[in-house]
C-alpha cells in the first residue's frame, strides 16, 4: 500500500486520481486494508487531497480530485472507530462540510457518505460535525438533493442522530425528518 500512497503526492492529476480510486477500492469492506492506509499516513494524505481540492472546486480536475477523496474516506472511515479518529485529528470534518454545498451531486452524496462513516457510533465526531454546520446543508440535501444524494444524506443524519439527543433536536428542528 505505501507505494500507491506515495503516488498521491505525485504531480500528475491523473495519478492521484488513479491511485485514489484504488485506495477506495482497496479499503471497501476490507478492515485489514482500511488499517493498512491508515498506517501508511494514507488518511491525512486523502484529507489534504480533500482540502486543496474543495478549495478550487471550479476546476474540473479539482471537483474529480474532491470527489474520489470524500469516497476515499467514506470507504477507509466505514465501521472503523481508529480511521474516524485518524480522518478528524488529519481535520477532514471542515472540508466535508464545504463539500456539501457542491452543485455536483456526487460530490455532495460522496461527502455525505464520508460524513455517515465518520458519524457512525461517534459521539465526539457527531458533536464535531455538527460544530463544524454539517446538519444544514444535510436537511437541506434530504429535501432538495439528486436520488443519490437523498440516500446518503439521509445515512450522515440517521448517523448523527444516533443515540446523540442534541444532534436528533436540531436535525428535527431543521426539518431533516
Amino acid at each position: 500500500i505505501t507505494p500507491l500512497l506515495n503516488l498521491i503526492s505525485a504531480a500528475s492529476t491523473e495519478a492521484k486520481g488513479s491511485t485514489i480510486r484504488v485506495i477506495t477500492q482497496l479499503a471497501l469492506k476490507s478492515k485489514t486494508n482500511q488499517d493498512a492506509i491508515t498506517r501508511g499516513g494514507g488518511v491525512p494524505l486523502l484529507v489534504n487531497v480533500l482540502t486543496s481540492s474543495s478549495a478550487n472546486v471550479k476546476e474540473p480536475s479539482a471537483m474529480e480530485l474532491c470527489t474520489l477523496a470524500a469516497s476515499a474516506i467514506w470507504r477507509i472511515c466505514e465501521d472503523n472507530e481508529i480511521n474516524q479518529r485518524a480522518a478528524t485529528q488529519a481535520g477532514v470534518i471542515t472540508p466535508l462540510v464545504s463539500v456539501l454545498g457542491s452543485p455536483l451531486p456526487e460530490m455532495q452524496s460522496n461527502a455525505s457518505g464520508a460524513i455517515s462513516s465518520l458519524a457512525r457510533s461517534n459521539a465526539d465526531n457527531q458533536a464535531a460535525i455538527a460544530r463544524a454546520g454539517g446538519i444544514v446543508p444535510l436537511c437541506t440535501l434530504v429535501r432538495d438533493g439528486s436520488p443519490e444524494t437523498k440516500e446518503q444524506a439521509a445515512s450522515a443524519l440517521w448517523s448523527l442522530a444516533h443515540e446523540h439527543a442534541p444532534n436528533k433536536a436540531t436535525i428535527a428542528k431543521l426539518g431533516g425528518i
